[in-house]
């Protein structure tokens, strides 16, 4: 009870006005089972596939994907494992470039390989290859990477040997899936090299995430898990490490106790996470980490289904639903995404057979035809094919298990739409329309003419936050108006003290205003206030006021969004306790930028650069505008927006007046 309580006053902090109850999905299903039952069975009877020696299975299984897994596998014959050096992990602590780190993902990826190789063949032709690579991750000191190493004694990322050093982290947590997935089909034939290959692999397993995940001395580094009082966001670490670890166990735990413990320990730890969450379903990390969250709440819910044999089934849960749904309906059209918090505004194509597996389970069409829609190439005359992916074991073997009803399923859509690519992009994008998430404080407005503008309150805690409160992204006809620039590569600085110093990050680059000299700040307590938002009448408003400095000395700051048929209207009206310096209203875009008195021509290309949207920004008499290039030398950010972004500055007079309002009209020219 003590824990629940502290929970539910982090998720007050968290939520502002929002009551919670505590969400007991998965602990309340397996309290539900018959009693004296284990949840879940060891030995690993339950998991969906063929087993090594099953050569009929794995060729239907396989399909016309078999062929490009044993090319692949081949290509990893010629891998050498790439060793984590000391100096490597120094480096880190000097650059924070996480680049340095690739070779765990690398290691990981040829062991993928090499497994699926084998399973496709089952010729043993990559054993012996395999075992090395095996062996030598299972022999290292530590699992974590270096960004996450966070349970050294010397305080610092180099990796200690002992079990006083070990964590459960992102990187720990993916290779120990991996390698228990690998001890699951393969022990027997490793048994017949040796069986301290396969012995090796159980204690590596144990040493580097049983132990320490079960350690409840470690829930001060194991803060994802929710246990305890909560100084941070319980985030995306929570789904995606406790389905690893779930699997892990699930597939090599021989103690059928212990691993009745361990299920126990993950399901009141998922259940901390989606009591934390917000439960309208939107992903307050943003659409980068969307696969990260959501998805893996998903995948977390079908592999606990297929463990327990579907004793445990929680697809029809309202919140699974919208959480996935989420992903589907802040789309803004041609690989374009709402980006607030950390991520990219493009979509990765790695999320579309993700999309089409989660909504199949759920019975989503609209996740399905998202999926579909996502795989049409962007010339719209064909589908983009999809290839398979080794970094992650599990999205290998799931793409295989769904594949076929995903080419189905795509090729009936088709038929449908008269065979016309271009006609079947049209008709899934016009299933999309305005969405309110009422907790989370975001919205995505649509009117039904090409523009779509999202906007947002919310707090200046948020998990992967920006400091954006009351920020807007405007998009006409699929193409970028106005902008959020999203994050950079991740660096020493990003996760620091010096991150919201970052312009990318900080309230600069977004589309708010600087008041009274003051700029919105970072923490739980910089929070919005009174959000409304009105589906049809296509309107947003906030007061921005709480996210400021008592130094800005605001009363109030209401500014509205309203979205009309051939124009964005942006209304906002103050009142100040003294005036000690000009406000500024801040535009982040992309393309040509002209000022021509009160008013600010904008052209911004789309994403291949062969056709352009020009609109008109008019600002209040009372404001004057001007344009700041932004060079961009970050390589993401290069990636999405080019060499340079403009930030439009609307500025008032040092002494404007103590309460007034400042107006924007943007129509297309």
């Amino acid at each position: 009870m003590k824990k629940i309580l502290i929970l539910l006053s982090a998720l007050l902090l968290a939520g502002g006005s929002v009551s919670w109850a505590r969400n007991n999905l998965f602990e309340d299903r397996a309290a539900a089972l018959e009693a004296g039952m284990p949840v879940v069975k060891v030995g690993g009877a339950w998991f969906p596939y063929p087993a090594y020696s099953d050569r009929k299975g794995w060729d239907k299984l396989l399909g016309k994907q078999r062929e490009a897994i044993i090319e692949n596998a081949e290509r990893a014959l010629k891998y050498e494992w790439q060793p984590l050096k000391a100096t490597t992990f120094l480096e880190f602590e000097k650059t924070g470039d996480r680049a340095l780190m690739k070779p765990e993902d690398q290691n990981r990826r040829a062991i993928t390989g090499l497994m699926m190789g084998e399973l496709a063949e089952g010729k043993g032709r990559f054993l012996p290859k395999l075992i090395d690579l095996v062996w030598l991750e299972c022999t290292r000191i530590s699992w974590q990477t270096a960004s996450h190493s966070t349970r050294q004694p010397s305080g610092r990322c180099l990796p200690s040997y002992g079990p006083e050093s070990q964590a459960v982290e992102l990187h720990s947590s993916y290779l120990g899936s991996a390698i228990a997935v690998c001890w699951h089909f393969l022990h027997e034939a490793f048994d017949k090299y040796d069986p301290s290959i396969s012995q090796t692999m159980l204690r590596a397993l144990k040493y580097h995430i049983f132990d320490p995940y079960m350690d409840q001395e470690m829930e001060r580094f194991h803060n994802w898990m929710g246990f305890g009082e909560q100084t941070h966001a319980i985030n995306n670490w929570n789904t995606t490490c406790n389905t690893h670890v779930f699997l892990a166990f699930a597939l090599a735990e021989q103690d059928q106790q212990k691993l009745n413990a361990a299920v126990s320990r993950i399901f009141t730890s998922i259940d901390n996470y989606l009591s934390y969450i917000k439960q309208d379903g939107c992903c307050d990390e943003g659409p980068g980490y969307w696969r990260m969250a959501s998805g893996k709440f998903y995948e977390f819910a079908r592999y606990v289904c297929d463990a327990t044999e579907g004793r445990i089934n929680v697809f029809d849960d309202p919140l699974l639903r919208k959480a996935g749904e989420f992903r589907s309906k802040i789309d803004l059209g041609d690989g374009w995404v709402v980006d607030f918090g950390d991520g990219e505004a493009r979509t990765s194509p790695a999320i579309t057979h993700l999309a089409f597996r989660y909504g199949c389970d759920i019975g989503s069409k609209e996740l399905m035809d998202y999926a579909t829609y996502l795989s049409i190439s962007a010339s719209r005359k064909g589908f983009s094919k999809q290839k398979l992916t080794y970094s992650e074991v599990m999205y290998t073997l799931e793409f295989l298990r769904y594949n076929e009803r995903f080419l189905q399923y795509r090729k009936d859509a088709l038929e449908a739409a008269g065979g016309n690519y271009d006609e079947l992009y049209h008709q899934l994008r016009s299933q999309v329309t305005s969405v309110w998430y009422d907790q989370t404080q975001q919205c995505l407005l649509r009117n039904g003419k090409g523009w779509a503008l999202a906007a947002k309150g919310g707090h200046n805690e948020e998990s992967h936050n920006h400091n954006d409160c009351g920020s807007c992204i405007l998009f006409i006809d699929e193409t970028p108006v106005l902008i959020d620039p999203g994050t950079a590569t991740y660096g020493k600085d990003t996760f620091s003290g010096k991150r919201y110093q970052l312009w990318h990050i900080s309230a600069l680059s977004h589309n708010v205003p600087t008041v009274n000299g003051e700029i919105e700040q970072y923490g739980p307590q910089f929070r919005t206030s009174d959000n409304r938002c009105d589906l049809q009448a296509g309107t947003f408003t906030t007061d921005i006021a709480g996210t400021f400095p008592k130094e800005a000395e605001i009363k109030s700051y209401r500014r509205t969004y309203r979205l009309g048929a051939d124009r964005l209207v942006i209304d906002d009206v103050f009142q100040l306790g003294s005036r000690k310096a000009a406000d500024e209203v801040r535009f982040t875009v992309r393309g040509n930028v002209s000022v021509k008195g009160d008013k600010v021509e904008i052209t911004s290309p789309n994403f291949k650069g062969d056709e352009s949207v020009t609109v008109v920004l008019t600002g209040s008499k009372n404001l004057t505008p001007s344009v700041t290039v932004v060079p961009l030398t970050d390589p993401r950010l290069q990636k999405i927006w080019g060499n340079e972004l403009k930030t439009i500055v609307f500025r008032s007079s040092q002494k404007a007046p103590l309460s007034g309002s400042y107006h924007f009209e943007l129509t297309r020219k």
